[in-house]
């Protein structure tokens, strides 16, 4: 549908978390239009996304290399090149990255977003806690789709908190621990500290859960409540953390989702039984789901962010752009800073055959 142009390089900062579909979106699909692909994996993850890359590779044979050395190295690999740079991560580092931006380079950052799940009076609280608690619980916790922070009309809080409660069932820390399941644990130690620190300094606001086993990395869900006015500012955190914020009217979640601190994280949002007002506010800033989650109403075939500089944005050397990103669209639009004429079908690839043919078998 973007009829991407020939991309001529492309450098990806690999995330820490969800590596398999990262894979697959800043790798193997940009793959079809870029002539040569070169990723850096999060130091995080190392080891793990390189064996994914090695078993992949052997089968794919796509023009997709890993990096494996510094930061450094890796922004000095591209110099005097043109093409498209993929970060994912920090803002703070994001914004070295852009610093460093040459003529004929096109950046595009996929950051950090709160994700508010927002539940009005006219919700279905057992439906919307039953999707709180699949999001939130995603990965283990451990998705950036999962919400960071739930605001609950006080209709209907008791009614979901009560069912992401009943939805914790199984939970347990001693549940958990009796598991002995490697992927149920918090794998980024840094996650783990914020964590803790988050859970202690609210100690006194737990609904439900709360246990931390250091020894493991095992985080037991936890339920935390507040009136929207005391609540605090809720960042991505990458555990099964509920931060349940209660509000009376509408204009206390524009005001709050209004401030600088969520307006800068602005990048998507489930709604459920809220105005149509509040839901055509929240659609001018997130990627909005009415009734469902994000996972169930994401398309990979279409741009997907917010307005939230924190969250997302398209950047070359001489400017930025916040706004919801997809890879092949934003080829297309900055097609001038490649120099390149050369239109890609990628129907008509020649690697469509053969990975049609792979993904058959």
């Amino acid at each position: 549908m973007n009829r991407p142009p020939a991309v001529p390089h492309s450098w990806v900062y690999m995330p820490s978390n969800v590596v398999l579909y990262s894979y697959a979106l800043y790798l193997l699909i940009p793959s079809l239009y870029t002539d040569q692909i070169r990723f850096r994996p999060s130091s995080r993850v190392r080891e793990a996304t390189l064996r994914l890359h090695a078993e992949l590779a052997e089968v794919h044979d796509l023009p997709i290399e890993a990096f494996d050395g510094s930061q450094r190295a890796f922004a000095d690999e591209r110099t005097g090149l043109r093409g498209m740079v993929v970060f994912t991560g920090k803002y703070a580092n994001a914004e070295q990255v852009r610093e460093g931006l040459e003529e004929g380079q096109v950046m595009t950052f996929f950051g950090q977003g709160t994700n508010p799940l927002i539940v009005g009076d006219a919700a279905d609280a057992t439906r919307a806690s039953e999707d709180a608690v699949r999001m939130r619980l995603l990965n283990s916790g451990q998705d950036c789709f999962g919400p960071d922070l739930h605001l609950v009309h006080r209709a209907v809080v008791d009614e979901f908190v009560g069912g992401i409660v009943s939805g914790l069932r199984g939970h347990s820390l001693e549940e958990l621990l009796a598991r002995r399941q490697d992927h149920l644990a918090v794998r980024d130690p840094l996650v783990l500290r914020d964590v803790v620190d988050h859970v202690g300094a609210f100690r006194d606001d737990i609904r439900w859960g709360g246990r931390i086993d250091l020894r493991s990395m095992l985080v037991e869900p936890v339920v935390l409540q507040w009136d929207i006015r005391q609540a605090p500012l809720c960042s991505e955190v990458f555990a099964p953390v509920f931060n349940v914020a209660v509000y009376d009217h509408e204009d206390e979640v524009k005001m709050l989702l209004s401030s600088t601190f969520y307006e800068e994280r602005s990048m998507c949002a489930s709604v459920y039984g809220v105005s149509e007002a509040l839901q055509t506010w929240c659609s001018t800033r997130m990627t909005v789901s009415v009734d469902a989650t994000i996972v169930a109403t994401d398309d990979p075939g279409q741009a997907f962010g917010g307005v939230g500089v924190m969250a997302n944005f398209v950047a070359t050397r001489r400017s930025v752009h916040a706004g919801a990103i997809l890879l092949s669209e934003t080829a297309t639009t900055y097609a001038s800073e490649f120099e390149s004429n050369r239109i890609v079908d990628v129907t008509a690839s020649q690697y469509a055959a053969p990975l049609a043919e792979q993904a058959r078998s």
